[in-house]
């Protein structure tokens, strides 16, 4: 199916990702053979959704719905977040996503800073949105590139923020 009808593929894994938590969330996992296997269909399934030739507005429909398959999610398929960048599989679409989970994030972060613990499960979905090759490049600043591992950008100036702070694009 995958070769002959990708989209229709697609789809089935959109199905398949977005039933998968409530249809095992009741079983006893404590030996972690279901949280493994339940990994392992999203390792397989992602792909299939990423490649999937659809339109865009089919493509925002698969995220929305696989977005609140994460946030309603047990710890099964949260590692679908990783993937969230290869799921857009367009970079204005990535760009729109990180832009969207932005003010949660800046929510989070300042939570923290108080000495508040706080968690969403949306921040692997900004990282992965921003980490494509377009997207990461295109949310700088056209005068200022992003920093490298050395802490010095491609322009010779040294990073003046905290590692942590290049995943937060600048507010506008």
């Amino acid at each position: 199916m995958v070769r002959t009808e990708p989209a229709l593929a697609g789809q089935g894994a959109v199905l398949l990702l977005e039933k998968l938590s409530p249809a095992v969330g009741d079983i006893d996992s404590s030996s972690g053979a279901l949280g493994n296997a339940t990994t392992g269909v999203v390792e397989k399934r992602a792909p299939l959704t990423a490649a999937a030739p659809v339109p865009r507005s089919m493509r925002e429909k698969w995220l929305e719905r696989l977005f609140n398959a994460i946030q309603e999610d047990d710890p099964y398929i949260e590692s679908l977040g990783a993937h969230w960048g290869a799921l857009c599989a367009d970079p204005a679409l990535s760009l729109h996503w990180a832009d969207q989970l932005l003010p949660l994030m800046q929510h989070l972060m300042a939570d923290r800073r108080r000495g508040i613990y706080a968690y969403a499960r949306s921040g692997t979905l900004r990282y992965s949105a921003l980490s494509t090759p377009a997207a990461s490049t295109s949310c700088w600043p056209s005068w200022r590139s992003p920093p490298n591992h050395t802490g010095m950008t491609s322009n010779g100036l040294r990073r003046r923020w905290p590692r942590v702070a290049m995943w937060m694009a600048p507010s506008t």
